[in-house]
Order: C-alpha cells, then structure tokens, then sequence
C-alpha cells in the first residue's frame, strides 16, 4: 500500500515554521503533498517551490477562506481535506508544518498500510513545550492522522484530528511530534494569533503589534483574544509537564 503526507501552508517564512525539517523527516516514507495559499502574505510560494524540488514533492494551490471563521476552525480542517483529495496515496499520514515523524517508525507505517483490515491508526500526539526535553501532558493526546484515504474526514475540526468509519487500532509508543512551543516567543504568539482568527475573527483580537511574548504559562489552550475569559481560557490545574527520555526525528534533535 502507498503512503502520502499532505502538509498545509499559509505564511510559512513570516511565521517561521520549520518546513524544511519537517519534510526532511518525512522524506523517503511515501508522496509528499504541499498545499499552499497563493495569496500569503510573504514569500511562501516561491518557498514551497525551492523544497519542492529539493524534496520532489507535489505542490497544488488552495486559497484560504479567512472568513470561515468557527469556534471549531474548521476552515483549517477544510483545507487539509483539500490537500488529501490531491493525494495518490491509499493511506493517508496527515502533518502539520511544525510537525514530524521519526524514521525508526516508518517500517511499521509501511506494515500498517498493508493491513487489509484496519483502515486507520491513532497515535500520540506528543506536545514540546519550551524545549525539547519537556512534553506537555495534558496536550500530548492520541489522534487519529494515518488512515486509508476515503474513510475519514478533517472537516468537521481545526485538523487535528480526524472523524470517520471503519476499524481504527492505536499504535502504542509511536508518536507524532509537535514543535510549535519551542523557539522565539514573538513568532510563537504571532502563530498563535494567526490560527486564531479562524477561531474567533480578527476584529476580535489583540492587534498584531501588541501582542506580547509567548510566555508558556500553562493555560487550558492558548489564545490571544481580547476577552479570554469569555472563550474559556483558563489556568490549567496539576502537574502539566513530564520529562522526554525518548530521541527525536533527526532533523529536530537540535532543534531551539
């Protein structure tokens, strides 16, 4: 069975997501499909052209609707739709731009795809928070993205996960890693206020110029509404931290 990886993107260089990493690390696993906004803001065309090339990938075009905005961001989950029905693929591996898989799993996806009768995989979500070594538990969750295409949906969500029919089986200590808390605390705030107005519309939001640093306080989510107390942001109760004792995916093990 063939794998493909569709990934998203909108802002890329502005935002600074680690795109070249994480296409490194899922090289050589199957096609790798990049969907891209024609209409961002910054060069991320031309971007996703230069690795394109150097990652033989496809590239199609999508344009964001910024005023599909819901409590639920389904326009991000729309969009990673998109980018699955361009995919040749009969299983699916979805990952974000901030996102990567290790190279010690690939030959069980590739055992996992062969299975004739389960039609998807869940698997840990694993949330780096502040630094490599730190995992956030209450945000490290199993989510289902490896899946044979035609069975499940990201539409009805922010794209993190999946809805759909047929038989799933969870994959235990295999992951997927997500780097969106590590680095320069002014771009992760910017990131956050970029998804944010999907959520919640950009009216409604602290003004790009004033957003303070990200200052990994531990809340129930992040956000950078002007009144987050009334979308239900609160301090997260307990202990939200456990050490990593495992590797990364090569091209993060470095990564700042």
């Amino acid at each position: 069975m063939s794998i493909s990886v569709p990934v998203i993107l909108r802002n890329v260089i502005f935002l600074r997501y680690p795109l070249r990493q994480v296409l490194k690390s899922v090289a050589g696993l199957g096609e790798i499909v990049l969907s891209v906004d024609p209409t961002s803001e910054d060069s991320s065309v031309s971007y996703v052209h230069e690795l394109s090339k150097e990652f033989n990938t496809k590239v199609i075009y999508s344009v964001w609707d910024l005023n599909n905005i819901s409590r639920k961001g389904v326009e991000i989950g729309r969009q990673t739709d998109i980018a699955v029905e361009a995919c040749t693929g009969e299983f699916i591996f979805s990952v974000q731009a901030d996102e990567a898989l290790h190279e010690k799993d690939f030959d069980l996806f590739r055992h996992c795809a062969s299975q004739s009768i389960v039609d998807a995989y869940s698997m840990t979500r694993l949330y780096f928070f502040g630094n490599t070594e730190t995992v956030r538990i209450s945000w490290s969750v199993p989510i289902v993205r490896f899946f044979r295409k035609g069975t499940r949906t990201f539409g009805n969500g922010d794209g993190m996960n999946t809805e759909g029919t047929g038989v799933c089986e969870n994959l235990d200590n295999v992951f997927i890693y997500h780097y969106s808390r590590i680095g320069d605390p002014k771009i992760i705030s910017s990131r956050i206020r970029a998804l944010d107005g999907l959520f919640h519309g950009a009216e409604k939001l602290i003004p790009e110029d004033e957003l303070p640093e990200y200052d990994f306080s531990t809340y129930n989510f992040d956000c950078f509404h002007k009144d987050t107390v009334d979308v239900g942001r609160q301090k997260a109760k307990g202990n939200q931290f456990v050490k990593f004792h495992g590797t990364h995916p090569s091209p993060f093990r470095d990564y700042k």
